[in-house]
């Protein structure tokens, strides 16, 4: 009778109103609101966790305020040293250009020295605009695949979720500027062997190759670690925003990769073809 009471007694009202005080307070923190920081934290240490967050509290205007500004920041910070790179760039495709007459040449290349300064800080501050219609794009090509393949796909979620992907993408970008900025001369070959500044991309393995074409090494710079890193949490940022299986999320990560690398291929072969005629 005693083994019995007891038994009894583990099972007291009690005991069941603490275990929902617990589930309470469990789901309390899950409700929990974060900060930005948080976010951007969590995007790196916790991502899985984060974008379920987020699915929920979706935000397309932080990640675009926050990543606008330090790209600002740090293109402007390279901008002096690279402004001879553009110019002289700029004056040897002239100066090759036979559609050019001899006697116009000068004058042309005044222009160029005189206008390409306000032109790349003109370009400077519409970064945010460049980063908001390629958050959209990826967003829409995104949305689509989730309707082709018959899921749940929410466009203004996806929209304020994908753009946090952002963060580990960017930081690519911002060592490349870091270390341009920190060369106490800058190497005359730098446009035409971009792996000198991202020698962490997977242009560092073909750099000492003079037989590989420009637009082949400008591509291999769009692969590095914080590129791949992107692309597999996004899985979890799928998984979380269009509510689909694993599965689902990693096809539709694998469709926009290959897509933006195809997209990458045609600029950096347009890029580079523009230089070779200029050459």
């Amino acid at each position: 009778m005693q083994e019995t009471n007891e038994k009894d007694m583990e099972n007291t009202p009690m005991d069941e109103n603490a275990n929902n005080e617990l589930d309470d307070e469990l789901d309390g923190d899950e409700d929990e609101e974060l900060s930005v920081v948080e976010k951007i934290i969590g995007v790196f240490i916790s991502p899985k966790k984060t974008f379920s967050y987020l699915a929920d509290h979706p935000d397309f205007w932080w990640p675009l305020i926050i990543i606008s500004l330090i790209m600002i920041g740090t293109s402007v910070m390279i901008m002096p040293k690279m402004m001879p790179i553009i110019q002289a760039q700029a004056i040897e495709q002239i100066t090759n250009n036979a559609n050019i007459p001899e006697a116009d040449r000068e004058q042309t290349i005044a222009m160029i020295q005189k206008f390409i300064p306000i032109q790349a800080y003109v370009g400077v501050g519409l970064i945010p605009v460049g980063v908001a219609i390629a958050w959209l794009v990826e967003t829409l090509l995104i949305f689509l695949i989730g309707l082709i393949q018959g899921f749940e796909s929410d466009f203004k979620k996806l929209i304020g979720v994908i753009p946090w992907l952002s963060f580990i993408s960017m930081i690519s970008e911002v060592l490349k500027n870091i270390i341009i900025f920190t060369m106490s001369e800058m190497p005359d070959d730098l446009v035409k062997n971009p792996a000198i500044a991202k020698p962490f991309s997977a242009a560092i393995l073909l750099a000492n190759n003079p037989d590989t074409p420009v637009w082949l090494k400008t591509f291999l710079t769009a692969i590095d670690p914080f590129a791949i890193w992107s692309v597999i949490v996004m899985v979890f940022a799928l998984e979380a925003a269009n509510k689909c299986t694993r599965s689902q999320a990693i096809v539709t990560v694998v469709i926009v990769t290959i897509v933006g690398l195809l997209i990458m291929l045609g600029l950096s072969f347009f890029q580079g073809g523009a230089m070779m005629k200029a050459s």
